[in-house]
Order: structure tokens, then C-alpha cells, then sequence
């Protein structure tokens, strides 16, 4: 999934129709304009660059945790241009910036985001690269979405293709 950072929600939505739609010339259709500014925008990238730079997670070490407004920033500063980052929901539908599985490492808990209600996700720290409880915890996705709108980056959501419209609904 790949889209410019000021249209989440059409790319996401053209992800869906690519995933569920099996007639190219609807799909062709439907796609139109938006998918072509966001080529265009690319393919204007590429020309001016030759390589685009995608920083996996963002850029994470020291004090700045992984899948976080942090770790995109620092990826940007250090010359990105796609920023991956992770996205997962909790059970009461909240959705973070977090790749699932990882919390042990992260924030020492044997429990999933997927598995705790809100509360408990909002209580998590994570640990900086000396192994340190940091002050902060997951990002929410409406706040990564909105510190990066805007910004002149190429934002790449994954691991919520289970997901896809409660992202959507937030985007």
C-alpha cells in the first residue's frame, strides 16, 4: 500500500477494489484520476531522485521506538522518502501504529494490542535501544495520519489488510 500522505483513505480504498474486484475494466474505471496523481507523483519523485529511500518502521535507535510519530520524523530528517509503519486494533477498535507480536520486545508484555481494551494499550512503554522504559507508548493511527499529512512523503501502511476498513473509517 502505497499513497502520498494527503489521500489515505482513496489508496486505501483502491487497495480494497484491487483485493475484491475481478472485472479490470471497472477496476480501470474506478481507479481514474486519484491513482494516476499518486503514479505521477511518484514517477516525479523517482525523476528527481533516481532511488527512493523507504525506512522500514521509521527510523528507530536511542530513545525513538519503532512504528512511531517519532521514528517517522527521524526517518524524514535522515532522508527518507516512504515511511512503513504498522498498523494494528485493539478490542475496542482503537487503532495503533504497532506491528502485532512485537509487544514482549517492545513493552515487555505477553499480551497482544489485539487482546487488551484500550486502557491497556494507552498504559504500555516501550524501551529505548539501551533497554530503558521510555515515557511514551503506541502511537494511535489519527495522530500518526494527521502529524504526516501534508508532509512530502510516501506513507506505507501494512499488516492491516485485516483491518482495511476501520483504517479506512479513520483515514
Amino acid at each position: 500500500l502505497i499513497a502520498r500522505s494527503v489521500s489515505f483513505s482513496q489508496v486505501l480504498i483502491v487497495e480494497i477494489i484491487l483485493r475484491k474486484c475481478y472485472n479490470n475494466s471497472v477496476m480501470q474505471f474506478i481507479l481514474g484520476g486519484f491513482l494516476m496523481q499518486n503514479m505521477i507523483y511518484i514517477k516525479e519523485k523517482l525523476k528527481e531522485k533516481k532511488v527512493l529511500l523507504a525506512a522500514h518502521q521509521g527510523t528507530f535507535g536511542g530513545n525513538i521506538c519503532t512504528n512511531t510519530i517519532s521514528s517517522g520524523k527521524n526517518a524524514l530528517l535522515h532522508g527518507a522518502d516512504i515511511i512503513e509503519a504498522d498498523v494494528t486494533r485493539d478490542l475496542d477498535g482503537v487503532l495503533y501504529m504497532f506491528h502485532d507480536a512485537h509487544e514482549g520486545f517492545n513493552f515487555g508484555s505477553k499480551k497482544h494490542i489485539p487482546e487488551m481494551r484500550t486502557a491497556e494499550v494507552d498504559a504500555l512503554r516501550g524501551f529505548n535501544a539501551n533497554g530503558d522504559r521510555k515515557t511514551v507508548g503506541p502511537d494511535r493511527l489519527d495522530d500518526y495520519l494527521a502529524y504526516f499529512k501534508n508532509r512530502d512523503c510516501i506513507i506505507n501502511l501494512d499488516r492491516c489488510w485485516d483491518i482495511w476498513d476501520d483504517v479506512i473509517n479513520v483515514a
